[in-house]
């Protein structure tokens, strides 16, 4: 995979879950009880935010060094953490 169809292919996936309408009530109901419940917004970032954070961040590394010609890259090594992997 080059890296335009693999940087491609990371937004959708993260466009996608993004905006489903679950994770959008889930956001918002852990935004509106965080002040009274600062150990769940602090876990949903933790277990969320900085995982998928860090897993875009590894893709992008991927990406900036997978071989522009090479067969043997079709897939990402790791998928996001909010894709089950």
């Amino acid at each position: 995979m080059d890296a335009k169809s693999a940087l491609e292919w990371m937004l959708t996936v993260f466009g996608t879950l993004t905006l489903e309408p679950r994770t959008i009530a889930l956001t918002r109901l852990v935004i509106g009880e965080c002040r009274a419940f600062p150990e769940v917004g602090a876990a949903v970032y933790r277990n969320a935010i900085q995982r998928t954070s860090q897993a875009t961040e590894d893709g992008l590394g991927w990406v900036g060094s997978a071989p522009a010609a090479s067969s043997a890259w079709t897939t990402p090594p790791r998928r996001s953490a909010c894709c089950g992997a």
